[in-house]
């Protein structure tokens, strides 16, 4: 099958606390919200509190990132988006610490869809700001130390030092469609090791059972996810799976998963939002190789509802 590429570009933004303190459980919250601070106020002109009635914000770089509305469409896996997805994921560390020292390093992975990679600049300047600003509502202070980008078999290049303070390169491409055909036939079993929270909603109701989280409703959700990034973010391309692509020769032989129960404050709304997921192993068995694909596509862009945190992330383990 010949696809056209769909490119990402995934980064390591290594960081320096200038303190010490206590940051939370899961950092993936207080890393996303930061980011969005400091990104607004970088390139922000008319300092508004809100976007909507901003006469710059077609020519906006935050903007486009943050807000932009999708187009109306009768596509059916996009019905009830209203705003274009996140052109990006940011990874927190997935260590529960809480307390850390003056001079501790942190790693955030940052993954980039499309052509919004020419953007990294802003990125890096932004992450920059957000060292000067502080984490949290005691303004820990840290400093970025470098960037790393990752090729598709996790060599890292350095691309990026504070020393120099010069963006040496854009960094590796990889090619999320190269990725999920490049794989091995007579897979019969795949493990996927979700090690952020897997956050699930049907109707409106957050799923926190671990029985509720059937194969059709894993699936149809990183596949939904999938057709949306890649309609978005890579020209309207054709996918790579049929319109009806079929696991019902599948089974969960193993499920491991325990819901994880976290809240995040949210500034802008100015409430705390309850953000729990699946944490756990997952093992599906049978006729498994035409889905294989849509699932290392799915390591690369995650699961579920608000993965632009980082919530959603899996590793898959194929036997």
């Amino acid at each position: 099958m010949q696809l056209p590429p769909f490119p990402l570009h995934k980064y390591i933004f290594t960081v320096k606390l200038s303190e010490p303190g206590n940051l939370p459980e899961y950092k993936g919250s207080m890393f996303r919200g930061a980011f969005g601070w400091a990104f607004r106020g970088a390139v922000c002109l008319t300092k508004q509190p809100v976007c909507d009635n901003c006469m710059l914000k077609s020519n906006c770089s935050y903007f486009t990132v943050f807000e932009t509305e999708a187009p109306n469409n009768d596509i059916p896996y996009l019905r009830g988006v209203k705003k274009v997805p996140h052109p990006f994921i940011m990874q927190p560390p997935l260590s529960q610490d809480r307390h850390f020292n003056s001079g501790d390093t942190l790693e955030v992975t940052l993954s980039i869809f499309g052509k919004y990679s020419s953007m990294l600049p802003f990125f890096i300047y932004s992450y920059i700001k957000m060292g000067e600003d502080g984490l949290t509502s005691r303004r820990i202070k840290f400093s970025l130390e470098s960037i790393d980008s990752l090729d598709e078999s996790k060599n890292r290049t350095r691309i990026y030092d504070r020393n120099s303070n010069v963006i040496l390169e854009n960094g590796e491409q990889i090619d999320i469609h190269k990725v999920a055909l490049g794989y091995p036939s007579g897979v019969k079993r795949a493990v996927l090791d979700f090690v952020s929270p897997l956050r699930m909603i049907e109707k409106n109701i957050t799923l926190r059972n671990p029985g509720q989280l059937t194969k059709d409703v894993l699936l149809s959700s990183i596949l939904r996810r999938y057709k949306t990034l890649n309609h978005f973010f890579n020209h309207g391309q054709p996918d790579a799976f049929p319109e009806r692509l079929s696991w019902d020769n599948l089974t969960i032989s193993e499920n491991t998963v325990k819901f994880y129960d976290w809240e995040r404050y949210s500034s802008r709304q100015k409430t705390s939002m309850q953000m729990g997921g699946y944490l756990g192993k997952l093992v599906l068995e049978g006729e498994i190789d035409n889905i294989v694909p849509l699932l290392k596509i799915g390591e690369y862009i995650n699961a579920g509802k608000n993965s632009v945190f980082g919530l959603g992330k899996y590793n898959l383990f194929l036997d």
